[in-house]
C-alpha cells in the first residue's frame, strides 16, 4: 500500500491510495475465511464449504464487505502513521474502479484536520473583571422564573383568567348558521389571542370570567388570504366557544423540598 497526501484547502487534505494486488487479495482471503467458517450449505459441514460455492452465492455482498474493510483499515492506518487529528467525517471516492480479486485498487479520501497555528503572546495581558451586583430584585426575578419553569397545568373549578389554558369546544358557523369548521377538546392559551386556527383580538377579554360549561359567541371577520382554510377567507363567521375545562399553571411552593428536587 502507498499513499500521498495533498493540501486542498485550509485544514483540508486529500489522501490518494494505491493498493497492490497483494493487499486486495489478502483482504478477500480474510473475509472469505471468516464467512466459510460460519456458513452452512446442504451437503457440507460448517467450515468445510468450498470457497467457490460461497463466491457464487454471496459474491456481491462479499465484495462490498471487502471494500468497506479495506478502505477503512488503510485510511485509519494512514491516520495513525501520520498522527493526524481528524475533525470531520472522511469522504471516500473510489474513482469509479471496481474492486476485483487479485487486482490493484485505488481510491482517495478527503478530510479535515485540526488547524495548526502559533499562539501570539497572551500572558501578562491586563483584563478588567466585570463585577455584577446582585440585589433583591435579581433574586426575586430568578425565583419567579424558576417556579414558572416548574409549574404544571391543573384543572381548577374557578372562572377563567387572562393567563389560563382552557380546554375548549369550538364550532364555527357562517352567516347562514351552517357549521363550517369545528374542533373539540383542544387546549387554548388565552394570552396568545389564538383559538384553534383563528387569531382573535380580545380573545382573553371575551372569555375572561367564564366557567366550566359556559359558552360564548364571538363574531369574527376571517382574514383574507387565510391559508389555514382558504374557503373561509374574507368571510364573517361566528365562533361558538364552549368551556369544557379550566386549566391553570400552578407553581410549586418555594421551599427546601422544591430546591432539593431541582
Amino acid at each position: 500500500m502507498s499513499f500521498e497526501i495533498t493540501e486542498i484547502g485550509p485544514c483540508k487534505k486529500r489522501a490518494e491510495f494505491e493498493l497492490t494486488n497483494k493487499d486486495v487479495q489478502e483482504s478477500f482471503d480474510e473475509v472469505y475465511s471468516e464467512i466459510c467458517e460460519t456458513i452452512s450449505f446442504p451437503g457440507f459441514r460448517k467450515g468445510k464449504v468450498p470457497r467457490a460455492l460461497v463466491a457464487k452465492k454471496y459474491g456481491k455482498d462479499i465484495i462490498g464487505e471487502v471494500k468497506e474493510k479495506l478502505i477503512s483499515r488503510t485510511f485509519y492506518e494512514m491516520v495513525e502513521d501520520k498522527e493526524l487529528e481528524i475533525i470531520s467525517q472522511p469522504a471516500f471516492d473510489e474513482k469509479g474502479k471496481a474492486l476485483e480479486e487479485g487486482q490493484d485498487f485505488s481510491f482517495s479520501v478527503s478530510f479535515e484536520v485540526k488547524p495548526e497555528f502559533e499562539l501570539p503572546e497572551y500572558k501578562g495581558i491586563e483584563l478588567q473583571k466585570e463585577v455584577k451586583e446582585v440585589d433583591d430584585e435579581n433574586i426575586k426575578q430568578t425565583q419567579q422564573n424558576l417556579l414558572r419553569s416548574h409549574a404544571s397545568l391543573q384543572e381548577v373549578d374557578e372562572a377563567l383568567e387572562a393567563n389560563d389554558y382552557p380546554v375548549l369546544n369550538l364550532d364555527v358557523k357562517d352567516e347562514s348558521g351552517e357549521v363550517v369548521h369545528h374542533n373539540h377538546g383542544f387546549v387554548c392559551a388565552l394570552e396568545t389571542a389564538r383559538i384553534d386556527i383563528f387569531s382573535v383580538e380580545g380573545l382573553a377579554d371575551a372569555l375572561k370570567g367564564k366557567k366550566k360549561g359556559d359558552s360564548v359567541d364571538i363574531d369574527h371577520d376571517v382574514a383574507d388570504p387565510f391559508d389555514a382554510k382558504e374557503e373561509l377567507a374574507g368571510k364573517k363567521v361566528t365562533l361558538h366557544v364552549e368551556i369544557d375545562t379550566v386549566k391553570r399553571l400552578v407553581e410549586p411552593e418555594f421551599n427546601e423540598e422544591f430546591l432539593q428536587n431541582v
